[in-house]
Parts: C-alpha cells; structure tokens; sequence
C-alpha cells in the first residue's frame, strides 16, 4: 500500500469548492485517525503566503511584489523539511495557484518570472510527493459568472474593487477580472 502524502494541495477559482474540499478531506482524514493540519487560505500565520501577503503584493506589483513572492520561497523552504521529517499530513487550500500565480498575474509581473517561480516553488516541493487536487473551470468566465450570481452582487462588487486595485488593474484601466488574462 502506498503511503499517505504529506502534503495536499488543493486550488481553483473563488466559488470553485476549495474550502468545502478541503476541509471535507481534513474531516475525514481526521475520523480515520490520521494526524492532519489544515490551512485555510486566509488563516493567519499561513506558513507560505497570507492573504493580506498576497494582496498586497497584488496592489504594489514591481520590487515590492518580487520580494513577497521571494518570502513565500521562503516559507516553502522551510515548510517541506518540516513535513518530510513529519507523520502528518498538511492540507493547503489555494497556495499553489491562487495565492501564488494568481497573485503574480495581478501584480503584472512578466509571465517569465511567473514561471520561473513557479517551477522554483515545485522544486521545493517535489521531495514531499504532493498531491494536486485542482478545481479546474473548463470556462473560466462562465465559473466565475456563476459564482457572482450565487454570492449575490457584493461579490461582484468586492472582485471588481480588488481587481481595480491591483497592478495589473490599473495598468490595463480597467476593473473587470475578466481582463486578467
């Protein structure tokens, strides 16, 4: 039998389950007795990169978005020994991709140095084994339409401003999320 990974990774757009997954998961490793941590994506003192973390370098883009992306390096430089010497098993819930690369598109940083980050970061990783469990959208747009009209027009409203407030927002003039790819 192969053994339980120790890390979990699970990511995808807002609306698109990771929090009811995640937890779920955490739910039932922890009724078969399992030694489980997880991290909610906005919880404080994330070990990788917090929210506030990752808004801010979304909002600051440039040298400031490079050095908290460098932090998040950082934090899974020393998460991965960590859980390599562990018998538990951690669950992150939108580091990988959302706070991450999501994070980076709205800082406007060049898709170079996006996926120079991003094969750094599976790098640190890689020894732990981890397990992706991806919330994909085929249609991103209709998703993220769908999730609007199920959270009610504040959600709307609240992507729009943070959108607007973003690097890559205010270069392109615009506050549609829409225009982020």
């Amino acid at each position: 039998m192969k053994p339980l990974p120790r890390l979990i990774l699970c990511d995808g757009l807002p609306g698109s389950g990771k929090t009811t997954t995640t937890q779920q998961l955490w739910l039932h490793l922890d009724s078969l007795g399992h030694e489980a941590r997880w991290w909610f994506e906005h919880e404080l003192n994330h070990p990788v990169i917090g929210f506030d973390q990752a808004r801010a370098a979304q909002q600051a883009g440039g040298a400031e978005a490079r050095q908290i992306f460098a932090q998040a390096h950082a934090g899974w430089a020393k998460l991965a020994p960590q859980l390599d010497a562990g018998r538990g098993i951690t669950l992150l819930e939108g580091t990988l991709f959302q706070a991450t690369v999501g994070a980076q598109l709205l800082a406007d940083l060049p898709r170079a140095e996006i996926v120079a980050h991003f094969d750094r970061t599976l790098e640190l990783i890689a020894p732990l084994e981890p397990v992706l469990i991806h919330l994909r959208q085929e249609n991103v747009e209709a998703a993220l339409t769908a999730t609007c009209a199920r959270r009610g027009p504040w959600f709307l409203a609240l992507l729009r401003g943070e959108f607007a407030a973003t690097a890559r927002g205010r270069r392109v003039g615009r506050n549609e999320p829409a225009a982020l790819p």
